[in-house]
């Protein structure tokens, strides 16, 4: 359970920092990759070295994918957005709407 949690607060400090991500498919991260389209997901270490390489030699790239990233954290991973939505849906509940 830590790992799952302290993994994925790690990709989001590189995604508000606008860098671009580069990570195996870990279930979590991986989605959060692909649909944010925020960094480059290797297969294994070799890969790794030729997506890291990718993006050292593409900075214009590499700007692209942190810039995904800085807007997917601030849309989809904002708390204090993320606090409104609950406290609508609790007062709803309590009303008796959802």
């Amino acid at each position: 359970m830590h790992f799952s949690y302290t993994t994925r607060a790690k990709i989001l400090d590189c995604m508000v920092a606008c860098k671009p991500v580069i990570s195996t498919n870990l279930l979590e991260v991986g989605n959060t990759i692909k649909t944010s389209e925020c960094g480059l997901i290797a297969k294994d270490w070799d890969e790794s070295a030729l997506h890291l390489e990718k993006l050292c030699y593409d900075r214009i790239f590499a700007r692209e994918l942190g810039e995904n990233g800085r807007k997917a954290a601030e849309k989809h991973f904002n708390n204090e957005l993320l606090a409104e939505a609950l406290l609508t849906n609790i007062i709803k509940m309590f009303e008796g709407e959802a």
